[in-house]
């Protein structure tokens, strides 16, 4: 990683003491932990781990450094993308990773006011949070926008590995929103006191939800048949409900683990898979009383190319790569009301910045959801 480049990340800092409630406190923290300045450390949120077993609760934060942090960058990670930091005195121990897998709460709500849950999931290679930040990397609409424009509303990522490039993954969709699953069971969205919950799809992820829905709904686990039986609904962007052009992607992962995940999603092979998990989704109880609105892309994509160095770049010819049938379940040609065009590619259509036109509409549908509780 470039030096400039980690100035240009957002972290997620874990294990913070749960008594902490402010993003001073978070900075102070940070800053006692490496030995950086407080000056050179702005954090951004704070909210309470999605973990019902961890007694008593920790706290999340997402947080960016101004300068290089070369005291991090010094310690061997635990895994890539991911630190364990220690105070000198040997007390206490955080977490800070840059891959926000798991669930990442990105704020709170008091009790009192707390209405709704909204969890969402990104799609394939993509990032958990990059991928619904702008492109100046200076707001994110869903810590920045919902909780001020929905007040009762906590707002929630869901992270999982969807890298394409030299992927050792052999997991399936179905594998993917398995352990999706299990966080949420883990994360107490299956008990009395949960709240009911709305979610947010892009690409991939969105398929990672419907196969959850179908799983959960013919599960034996009584947990997990609960988790969804307080759906209220869900926007979904660019999914590929019948197929998208991933043609291009065919050298990247050809002879690769993951090349039947990325043929499954391509309207020339995967078009009976994924007919078959739409008519499974479409016939749920909870789908059927749940507002499922689609959004779908009306810009070109850049497509990847490799170049003379063996690297991979987005700087191929663009194409269309999910249509407004595919992303839309045919509603875009049925009932035009339950669809949201959207002025961006398959991967800026959910990277709103601050006053963008179409996120207004869009916090005005999730609005129209949340008002359903």
């Amino acid at each position: 990683m470039a030096v400039d480049g980690w100035s240009q990340l957002t972290f997620r800092l874990r294990k913070i003491p749960g008594h902490l409630t402010t993003t001073a406190e978070v900075t102070s923290l940070l800053s006692a932990f490496t030995g950086l300045p407080k000056s050179q450390i702005v954090a951004f949120s704070v909210a309470t781990a999605c973990d019902a077993l961890r007694d008593p609760p920790t706290k999340v934060a997402t947080v960016r450094f101004l300068a290089s942090p070369d005291s991090i960058k010094r310690k061997t990670p635990v895994r890539e993308g991911e630190w364990r930091l220690t105070r000198s005195s040997g007390a206490g121990e955080l977490l800070l990773d840059s891959h926000f897998e798991g669930l990442t709460p990105l704020n709170d709500v008091a009790t009192s006011e707390h209405m709704i849950d909204c969890i969402a999931v990104s799609g394939l290679a993509s990032h958990p949070f990059g991928s619904w930040q702008s492109r100046t990397k200076n707001y994110m609409w869903l810590r920045d926008g919902i909780p001020n424009a929905i007040p009762g509303v906590r707002t929630i990522l869901y992270g999982f590995d969807s890298a394409l490039v030299a992927s050792r993954s052999f997991q399936s969709i179905s594998d993917i929103a398995q352990r999706f699953l299990l966080h949420l069971k883990l994360a107490g969205w299956h008990l009395p006191a949960s709240k009911p919950t709305v979610f947010l799809g892009h690409s991939l992820g969105g398929l990672v939800l419907k196969d959850a829905m179908v799983q959960s709904a013919g599960s034996r686990d009584a947990a997990v048949a609960a988790l969804f039986q307080r759906l209220r609904g869900a926007l979904m962007f660019g999914v590929p409900n019948l197929g998208m052009d991933n043609s291009h992607w065919g050298p990247l992962v050809e002879g690769r683990p993951n090349e039947i995940l990325v043929q499954n999603l391509s309207r020339a092979n995967g078009t009976s898979f994924l007919r078959q998990l739409d008519g499974k989704f479409q016939e749920l109880a909870v789908v059927k009383k749940a507002a499922i609105y689609w959004a779908y892309e009306t810009l070109e994509s850049p497509t990847v190319k490799q170049l003379p160095d063996g690297t991979w770049s987005r700087s191929g010819p663009p194409v269309l790569l999910v249509n407004p049938a595919s992303a839309t379940c045919n509603w875009s040609r049925k009932d035009k009301s339950r669809t949201i065009p959207i002025d961006g590619d398959h991967s800026t259509m959910v990277k709103f910045s601050l006053g963008d036109p179409d996120l207004g509409i869009v916090m005005m549908v999730l609005s129209k959801i949340c008002s359903s509780v």
